[in-house]
């Protein structure tokens, strides 16, 4: 059934108008993964073979690797089920899909050789202490060490490791120098030694501070460097306090200034060593592909052959992240002449929503409306806004249209508008509702905040273990969540909820590194072999697969490399072939021209058997044989699978990219278990009942370290506080409010995750007396709030489930017919799982134990007879007598023995395979054994065939 949607003009538009660009305003649950694959298709349908460059320059730029691979999935298979003239599957493998640093990546091993990259880098994080150390022993992190007491009076004041944990937290893009005062050559402390008190009971007050000031002032006075820090003014009354303050900023500016000096030296440093070492961040992969543009041929080449980009997430991309896309799709990220002339039409569109910017740690959302307003005003992009949520009921829609407005909105500091969303026409209204929780006896005002929370946990269990799944209107508990602001306060509620026999599972963000060698190997050889010109990943391979020295791989560069063509690739035969570098070229380039024709799962096998993979990881000393075997299997399976479901063998390389490194997601949810996330991480899920408690919890902050940095994206200013007492008035102001900007942002992100029921615990009486910012403020809900009432007045408990059965109207079916069961899609993904512990598919190669590969090679050995060798088997338990005796089985191999390319090798494997105890339950006459076989089979007369098995 089609609806037709208030806003669906601006999403028809964003889908067709390929030749436009937009920036769209998609608030939660509006479709816009949906809405971007639609354009994908589109531009795809619109493609024509000689213009095949509009797909293959097509990127797809969005968050997480997470949410790539998912638009990636998407496409594909809302691709395979279109019909019609257009491109094929695998010219949609030229699209890139990922996030911009794999951009940057991909933009830098294309293009770095302008900047003299070789493609030796490795991704770090730059503050990592161990990187820091390594630094810090180097030549240069000596001299700087060595060199610090540049004044006498600093490094009393601040020590070496607090200008390194500053140098270590600077923003990498923040290039201001702070004021270069002049050292100050003595501090004039009379004005507090001579104060006197306006009431004799802060007498003692003063004189504790005056008292600390002569120990402090003769510390100073001492030669040497032992560390003296600042005087804490504590005591003695307001007036007295903002005096010493006086007294002292001047001090205090002058030396954290000098730390910011001394700092951003250190960084830069840093970064130099790192260049050296080969090693680049997250944030210097930004900076380093802008400088790739930044080159004159590379920019001409741009400018003739820009890309389209459509950017998913924006409200969380930085200014340089942005310049880098604009330019590479030859749009001026300047636009000072406020001018759309010369702006390339459909080439560069965004899709975004401000009221989700929750990182502000890695970007502030007004970088993103800015740009936003700009591009609109300049007419380099038209503005559309969706509306129509497909997730909240409207019940939800309408509370949350009455709640927002007031919370988000540009009236208040550092804050963004809110949109008005729409629901569905939907028979399911939802529901929003109050559930109050009373302590069993009141609180003490000394019970601290960890003795309330699991107060709070017991009542909520309690609560939730009374409801039924039907008046909480979800399929399964999988379906239910309890979101908090903080991970830590969801262990007390996992151990309540556990007590009372409701499961649970705890989610948080892990990440897989690839610290496994085994798949870490195999991975670079298959995109090798998906990517044969791909020089980058070959030198990697070559280097840690094959131990082949670097100098080597310089001098053959040198010796055979144009400026047209890359030495250092295997689509085509390499310029010599008596060299060891050589041979292992040859040797690659011909197991590509094998594999490429091969299909994917039987690629994958030829691909990890003929480089010798296993005998390779066994030379390596911390390797687990046995794990790495087991790896490589994995693989082959997934391979298998993967195959099934019809990808290529570079889509396959891509999908393995984007698990590594990704976030937990509903693929790893538990059936029957409540889902117990952060706020945070529950941005871009979904689920029929979402629970918020702590609700009127105070949330802290982590107590600073000082001298902490103090920094604001937003003002484009950065200030060292170095003590407590050390005030930046106007910047710390700033910082709250941009605080309390995102907390109300982070509430809108929480409470648009529910489908059906959202369920707010009103838990005020567990925090009577309790002082700070909670959810509940930001919600302007507590007494005197905007909101209070509206809060009050939600419907204090659910729905039963045969009240809201009856809001549904019944569908009559011409037959009567019992009622069919519906499974979620949760649960469809866990039978497809289990149905493997059901019926297995067991190859003939599997049963064989190989304790020891038959014949070792001291260097990769490409059967010129793999093929032929393959077939040979295929061949012999097409025609196995499995239904005879094992004699019978001896008889039929050796008949066919002599079919093998090298049947001593065939006689050995078969004698594995006899050997397997598998193979004895085989014999066994219950077991039913089917052989499947591929089969091609040409139709006369026609350039077509009948595939099948």
């Amino acid at each position: 059934m089609s609806l037709h949607l208030k806003d669906n003009e601006a999403r028809l538009r964003f889908v067709n108008e390929i030749d436009r660009n937009f920036s769209v305003l998609a608030p939660a649950g509006v479709g816009k993964t949906h809405s971007i694959v639609q354009r994908i298709l589109a531009l795809a349908r619109a493609n024509q073979p000689s213009q095949e460059s509009a797909l293959r320059n097509l990127a797809v730029v969005t968050y997480t690797r997470k949410a790539a691979a998912e638009m990636r999935e998407r496409t594909l298979n809302a691709w395979a089920k279109q019909s019609g003239a257009g491109p094929s599957g695998r010219d949609l493998d030229h699209v890139f899909f990922g996030t911009i640093h794999s951009f940057c990546l991909e933009l830098i091993k294309l293009h770095g050789h302008v900047l003299g990259l070789n493609g030796r880098l490795q991704l770090v994080d730059a503050q990592d202490p161990l990187l820091w150390e390594d630094f810090l022993a180097s030549p240069v992190g000596m001299r700087i060490q060595s060199t610090y007491p540049q004044h006498p009076w600093f490094s009393k004041l601040l020590q070496f490791s607090d200008v390194l944990n500053v140098a270590q937290k600077l923003p990498a893009h923040y290039n201001k120098s702070p004021r270069a005062d002049a050292a100050p050559r003595a501090l004039d402390c009379s004005a507090i030694e001579n104060y006197e008190p306006p009431k004799p009971q802060l007498n003692r007050g003063v004189l504790k501070v005056q008292t600390a000031l002569r120990e402090w002032q003769s510390a100073m006075d001492r030669e040497g460097f032992a560390p003296v820090g600042f005087v804490p003014f504590k005591t003695g009354g307001e007036s007295f306090m903002e005096l010493c303050h006086e007294v002292f900023k001047p001090l205090k500016d002058w030396a954290g200034a000098q730390a910011m000096r001394m700092a951003q030296s250190m960084r830069v440093s840093f970064k130099e060593y790192c260049a050296q070492q080969g090693w680049i961040s997250y944030e210097d992969m930004v900076h380093m592909a802008n400088s790739v543009l930044d080159h004159p041929a590379i920019a001409q080449h741009f400018a003739e052959h820009p890309m389209r980009v459509i950017l998913d997430e924006a409200q969380d991309t930085d200014q340089a992240q942005f310049r880098l896309l604009l330019r590479a799709c030859a749009i001026d990220p300047d636009l000072t002449a406020r001018s759309s002339r010369g702006l390339s039409s459909g080439r560069f569109s965004m899709v975004g929503d401000p009221q989700q910017a929750i990182y502000s740690s890695r970007t502030h959302v007004g970088v993103y409306e800015r740009l936003h307003r700009e591009l609109v005003e300049c007419g380099a992009l038209e503005e559309l806004k969706f509306q129509v949520t497909y997730r909240c009921g409207e019940h939800i829609v309408s509370a949350l249209n009455q709640i927002f407005p007031s919370i988000l909105s540009t009236t208040k500091p550092a804050q963004v508008d809110f949109n008005t969303l729409a629901a569905l026409p939907d028979p399911h209204p939802g529901q929003m509702v109050r559930i109050a929780l009373m302590p069993q006896s009141p609180f003490d005002s000394k019970i601290p905040e960890p003795a309330r929370a699991h107060y709070l946990a017991d009542a909520l269990a309690d609560w939730l273990a009374a409801q039924s799944l039907g008046d909480l209107r979800a399929s399964g508990w999988e379906d239910v969540a309890i979101l908090c602001p903080r991970n830590g306060w969801l262990d007390p509620l996992a151990r309540a909820l556990e007590k009372r026999g409701l499961s649970c599972q705890v989610r948080s963000k892990q990440s897989v590194p690839l610290d496994n060698p085994a798949h870490a190997w195999a991975l670079a050889l298959l995109a090798v072999m998906a990517d044969p010109w791909d020089g980058f990943e070959l030198i990697g391979v070559l280097r840690e697969v094959f131990g082949l020295p670097d100098d080597t791989m310089a001098h053959y560069v040198e010796a055979h490399g144009t400026q047209e063509q890359a030495a250092l690739q295997i689509a085509q035969p390499p310029a010599e072939s008596d060299s060891p570098l050589g041979q292992v070229l040859a040797q690659l380039h011909q197991l590509w021209r094998e594999v490429s024709a091969m299909p994917l799962a039987s690629a994958v096998r030829a691909i990890f058997s003929q480089a010798q993979l296993i005998e390779r990881l066994n030379l390596l000393p911390i390797v687990n044989l046995d794990k790495a075997r087991y790896t490589l299997e994995s693989l082959c399976g997934r391979a298998a699978i993967a195959e099934v479901a019809g990808l290529s063998l570079v889509n396959f390389v891509k999908e393995l990219v984007d698990r590594c490194e990704v976030s937990i997601d509903e693929a790893s949810l538990e059936v029957g278990k409540i889902q117990l996330l952060t706020c945070h991480s529950a941005k871009g899920l979904q689920w029929a009942t979402v629970i918020v408690p702590y609700f009127f919890r105070p949330i802290a902050y982590a107590p600073p370290r000082y001298p902490e940095l103090l920094y604001s994206e937003r003002l484009d200013e950065a200030q060292l506080k170095t003590d407590a007492d050390h005030i930046w008035p106007a910047l710390e102001r700033a910082l709250e409010d941009e605080a309390s900007a995102e907390l109300g942002r982070l509430m809108y992100v929480t409470m648009t995750r529910a489908k059906h029921s959202l369920i707010l615990v009103d838990d005020r009486a567990f925090w009577s007396g309790a002082t700070g910012s909670s959810l509940a403020q930001c919600a302007q809900m507590t007494l005197g709030g905007s909101n209070h009432e509206r809060f009050v007045s939600m419907p204090a408990s659910l729905t039963p489930e045969a009240v809201y059965r009856d809001q549904i109207p019944v569908l009559h079916r011409p037959h009567a017919q019992p009622p069919m069961a519906c499974a979620s899609a949760l649960q469809i993904k866990n039978a497809q799982r289990s149905s493997k512990n059901f019926l297995a598919q067991v190859l003939p190669s599997s049963l064989a134990v190989h304790s020891q590969p038959y014949e070792m090679q001291p260097s990769l050995a490409v059967a010129a007879h793999g093929p032929d060798y393959g077939n040979a088997w295929h061949a012999l338990m097409e025609a196995l007598p499995w239904r005879g005796t094992p004699l019978e089985w001896d008889l039929h191999f050796e008949a066919h023995k002599l079919g093998f390319p090298s049947p001593e090798r065939a006689s050995a494997e078969w004698a594995l395979f006899k050997g397997a105890d598998f193979l004895k339950f085989l014999e066994d006459p219950m077991w039913l054994i089917r052989v499947e076989v591929p089969f091609l089979a040409p139709i006369a007369g026609q350039q077509s065939a009948y595939q099948g098995v």
